[in-house]
């Protein structure tokens, strides 16, 4: 290595992606549900009850939509990007007895997660028997999981504004361990490289850079004097296995996460599994 890369190396090493806060307050909230007012009413009182605590405008409005309004995917998407609400909650499979399956989301919320441009609060579904029991409380243990959470303000922001005053807020970001692994064995098979130094040197470098990222987020909130507590989780494993190790463990009752993927028409790597597997509690999907 030159003179010239080393100082490359260092200079790369040294930068380092800082947390910017942006207080969000929401204005309007949209629940859409597939049933009449009357059936619906205790599923929009526990949605009202898990918003309790967001920051809400002088001018705040609940939006409630019935299965009458709609019929389609594109009714929904129409009614969304008519009225932009701040926030959209409902559950999977709208409008269809498929609920009972841990599958697919259905084609409305297929639809609406890709196309709206409003962050969407997926639920347990009302007539379904697996929400964990804490599903409906004050979000108290929430947690942002990402595999990429170096630079992504908005993605904690919102988590942020959806836990309670002393919550506690966990930042969690989890490489692959089977990518990780794969480019380890190719590195074996290159005899002018040590893997293992390699290893511990890519692992340690992985790391390091979200959990910089995460203590910057811890600093500035802290500073701020939002009553809001963080704690990092930074590791490799395997995605769906250890978010659900660490959801069970922090009896976590909100899980944010993002949805769009900028170089793909469907759903963001991670969002989609994690949306099929982890029916029992809301997620926020951004």
């Amino acid at each position: 290595m030159t003179q010239i890369d080393q100082f490359e190396s260092v200079f790369r090493s040294a930068v380092k992606d800082i947390f910017h806060y942006e207080e969000i307050i929401f204005k309007s909230v949209m629940i859409i549900t597939d049933k009449a007012e009357k059936e619906a009413a205790s599923f929009v009182e526990n949605v009202k009850k898990l918003l309790n605590t967001i920051p809400k405008g002088d001018t705040f409005s609940w939006r409630i939509v019935h299965g009458h309004e709609f019929d389609s995917a594109k009714d929904i998407i129409d009614l969304v990007e008519k009225e932009k609400p701040d926030l959209v909650c409902t559950y999977r499979n709208l409008h269809s007895r498929a609920w009972s399956f841990k599958f697919s989301l259905g084609a409305h919320l297929d639809v609406l997660l890709q196309v709206s441009s409003s962050p969407v609060l997926l639920l347990p579904h009302p007539d379904a028997s697996y929400a964990a029991k804490h599903a409906f409380d004050t979000p108290n243990s929430v947690m942002a999981v990402t595999d990429q959470i170096s630079a992504d303000d908005r993605l904690v922001n919102n988590a942020v504004r959806f836990t309670a005053k002393n919550g506690t807020l966990y930042l969690v970001h989890i490489e692959n361990r089977m990518v990780f692994e794969k480019f380890i064995d190719v590195i074996s098979k290159i005899s002018s490289i040590n893997t293992d130094e390699a290893r511990l040197n890519i692992e340690s470098r992985l790391l390091k850079e979200p959990a910089d990222y995460i203590k910057s987020c811890i600093r500035i909130i802290k500073e701020l004097g939002l009553l809001v507590m963080m704690e990092a989780v930074v590791d490799i494993g395997h995605h769906v296995g250890k978010y659900r190790e660490l959801i069970d463990k922090y009896r976590v009752n909100m899980l944010v996460m993002n949805t769009k993927d900028d170089e793909q028409l469907a759903m963001h790597r991670i969002a989609y599994p994690l949306a099929i597997e982890l029916r029992e509690i809301p997620l926020l999907m951004l």
